[in-house]
């Protein structure tokens, strides 16, 4: 008898072996929990990603929208122009509708997070 043939044999002798009641089912079950899982987690990243790019096109929108129609002086020199741009985007940012704007989509994506992790505990539970 060669290697070939113990091989076999040992192969068949497993596979005529049954496994406990309810191993299949308990192993599937994990599979697909962890599946679930992992899909959950891969959502929540793309709304809280897809949550930050909006914020900052829309920060860069007002920051153009200011700069392009609100200003007298359409080109900044060159050492100046971040000192101009960080005053201008904290000007854009903290004054009057914008905030309003600003503090509804922090709270729009807060619920969206929110309403995510009660949806994955309830589904759990």
């Amino acid at each position: 008898m060669n290697t070939n043939d113990k091989i076999r044999d040992i192969l068949r002798n497993i596979s005529t072996c049954s496994v406990p009641d309810g191993f299949t089912d308990s192993v599937i079950k994990k599979i697909e929990i962890e599946k679930r899982r992992r899909s959950d987690r891969r959502e929540t990243l793309m709304l809280v990603s897809f949550t930050a790019a909006l914020a900052i096109m829309f920060s860069l929108l007002i920051f153009w929208i200011k700069s392009k129609y609100f200003t007298s002086e359409t080109i900044l020199p060159e050492p100046e122009f971040l000192s101009n741009y960080l005053t201008g985007f904290r000007e854009i940012l903290f004054t009057g509708e914008s905030l309003i704007w600003l503090i509804t989509g922090i709270n729009i994506s807060i619920l969206l997070i929110a309403g995510k992790i009660i949806s994955g505990k309830a589904a759990k539970g």
